[in-house]
């Protein structure tokens, strides 16, 4: 399945996700950050929203270089029609996805037109299986 994102009025990429908790989803044009290696970042605003366990502090590292403390909730993603267990950082002012989430896809950009598509990437569970079903004559 194909998911369309575009770009923002700061040519930032963003994409249609729903943060989902325990009560709530919440759904958001969310900033795709490469350079974010977790799942998914909300503003504490969100995590009141949701409603969603707290699991763990975790330390992050920002992009200035600083390190923070920063609490992380048990919940999911859902992009497109696909639904991901996902640590819940908060942290920032803005939803990001990162590339634990993103990883999943795979990413093509139409740049001229400020569009990118997402496709999931099939992932394989068990390649002995998978090996047994591939046939050579």
């Amino acid at each position: 399945m194909r998911i369309v994102g575009g770009t923002d009025e700061n040519d930032s990429l963003r994409i249609e996700v729903d943060v989902i908790g325990k009560c709530e989803e919440y759904h958001v044009a969310a900033l795709f950050d490469s350079g974010f290696t977790g799942s998914v970042a909300v503003p504490v605003s969100v995590i009141a929203k949701i409603g969603a366990n707290k699991i763990a502090v975790g330390s992050v590292v920002v992009a200035d270089g600083s390190s923070h403390l920063v609490p992380v909730f048990e919940g999911k993603v859902r992009v497109g029609l696909m639904e991901y267990d996902a640590p819940i950082l908060v942290l920032g002012n803005d939803v990001l996805v990162g590339m634990e989430l993103m990883s999943r896809f795979k990413i093509y950009a139409e740049a001229s037109v400020g569009l990118f598509y997402v496709e999931e990437v099939p992932i394989i569970h068990n390649l002995t299986e998978s090996l047994h079903s591939i046939r050579v004559d």
